[in-house]
């Protein structure tokens, strides 16, 4: 663990001392804006909603699934894995002065980046050319959280995974469910048309 921390630590000031520049400092911070309170999620979700109920098609259920999924694996990040992990930010950690106002909360995992990530899969299932898009806006965000200095980097890897791998697991749960209740529905057609 003492190594995983020495890494992080290292990456963190590589990046301060070696990248530090006005544009990425703008666009560290307004890039991580969009991501605060996952409003720009939250946003994005009722568009798909609205969106979908306006043309009649599928994006819709996409938008109600985006923001279960989100609202879902926020809980998960910060209500449980934060305060369990407890991993002070690394700003305060290495005594760095950031742009933005500090944080009350704790490290592990990057909840900015996890919620991207919600974004992502969702992006892929609706089709690919917009997941590729969310996955360049999530790459940015997790890009932010680090230059900022108030994530590591395995606390971004951990939120990528997180935020897909949630994702993920409920689109495979629901899948299955339908499986499952079409395959019974099917066999009461049988059974009806036998009688």
């Amino acid at each position: 663990m003492d190594g995983l921390q020495a890494w992080d630590e290292s990456v963190v000031l590589w990046v301060r001392n070696h990248m530090s520049s006005p544009f990425l400092d703008v666009m560290a911070k307004g890039v991580s804006t969009l991501g605060n309170h996952g409003l720009i999620w939250i946003l994005l979700g009722i568009a798909f909603m609205i969106w979908g109920t306006i043309k009649r098609n599928e994006l819709w259920k996409w938008g109600v699934l985006f923001l279960f999924c989100l609202g879902t694996n926020s809980l998960l990040v910060n209500a449980f894995i934060k305060p369990w992990a407890e991993r002070i930010r690394p700003y305060d950690q290495l005594g760095l002065d950031i742009l933005i106002s500090p944080l009350r909360d704790f490290s592990f995992p990057s909840g900015h980046t996890a919620a991207a990530f919600v974004a992502v899969r969702i992006g892929y299932g609706i089709n690919k050319s917009f997941g590729r898009c969310m996955l360049i806006f999530a790459v940015c965000m997790a890009f932010s959280r680090l230059y900022l200095a108030v994530h590591y980097p395995s606390d971004i890897i951990a939120g990528a995974f997180l935020g897909w791998g949630w994702t993920y697991l409920i689109l495979f749960l629901i899948k299955a469910m339908k499986k499952t209740s079409f395959g019974n529905n099917k066999k009461i057609a049988q059974s009806k048309k036998k009688c």
